[in-house]
C-alpha cells in the first residue's frame, strides 16, 4: 500500500546535516530525461540509474561494526546478474564517505556479508524475494530495479528501495520498515525527495 509520511527520527542519519538543496544539487546529473542523442538510451539510462545509485550512497549511514570491517571499501554487489554494464564504469572506485566503491556479483543471499549496496535486478526479484525469507536482514541498502515497469507503488519483501521510472525521469521510494529492520539510517533531506511506501499494518 502507498502511504506518504513524514520521515520519523529513527531514520535519521548521524552524519553531518546537508541541506535540501545541496541533495539537490548532488543528484541533478541524475534526475534528467531518459531518452536524449547522445548515447543509446539503454546506455543513458545505465549511467543515470549508476548516479542515483552513487548519490544516493552518499546520503545513508550504516552500522558503526560495519564501516569498522569495510572502513576504506563501500561494496555495490549485483544480485545475480550485473545490470548497469558500463554504466557502473562511471562511478568505479569513486568515494562514498571516504569509503572507495568496487564491484561484486553475487550468486546467493548467503554471499551478501561484504556487500553494503545490493542492486537486484527485475529478472531476479522472485528469487531475491523467495531466498530472502530464509535469511535474517543484513545491513544491507537492498535497491529493486524496477525503471523497465510502470510504478507499482509497493514495497517487496526484503527490498528497502525502488528505482522507479517517472514519465521520462527516475524517482526513487523507500520502505522504512525495511530500512530500520537492517539498522540502516538516511537523511531526512534523502527521505524528502522519496516517495515513503510501507507494508500495510
Amino acid at each position: 500500500m502507498f502511504k506518504r509520511t513524514p520521515a520519523p527520527d529513527v531514520a535519521l542519519s548521524r552524519f553531518m546535516p546537508l541541506s535540501l538543496m545541496s541533495l539537490v544539487i548532488a543528484l541533478v546529473l541524475s534526475i534528467v530525461p531518459v531518452s536524449g542523442q547522445a548515447a543509446s538510451p539503454n546506455k543513458k539510462l545505465n549511467l543515470i540509474k549508476a548516479a542515483f545509485i552513487f548519490n544516493i550512497g552518499k546520503f545513508v549511514t550504516w552500522p558503526d561494526d560495519v564501516q569498522k570491517v569495510r572502513p576504506t571499501t563501500l561494496n555495490i554487489c549485483f544480485y545475480r546478474k550485473e545490470s548497469l554494464g558500463r554504466g557502473f564504469a562511471s562511478i568505479d572506485g569513486k568515494q562514498i564517505q571516504q569509503r572507495r566503491v568496487q564491484k561484486h556479483i553475487i550468486e546467493s543471499l548467503s554471499d551478501s556479508s561484504h556487500c553494503d549496496i545490493l542492486l537486484i535486478p527485475p529478472s531476479q526479484l522472485s528469487r531475491f524475494t523467495a531466498e530472502s525469507e530464509q535469511r535474517p536482514s543484513k545491513p544491507v541498502l537492498t535497491i529493486a530495479d524496477m525503471t523497465g515497469q510502470q510504478p507499482k507503488q509497493r514495497t517487496y519483501p526484503a527490498v528497502t528501495m525502488n528505482l522507479v521510472r517517472q514519465g521520462k525521469t527516475i524517482g526513487f521510494e523507500v520502505n522504512l520498515t525495511e530500512v530500520r529492520a537492517r539498522r540502516l539510517s538516511m537523511s531526512s533531506e534523502l527521505l524528502k525527495l522519496a516517495r515513503i511506501i510501507d507494508p500495510e499494518p
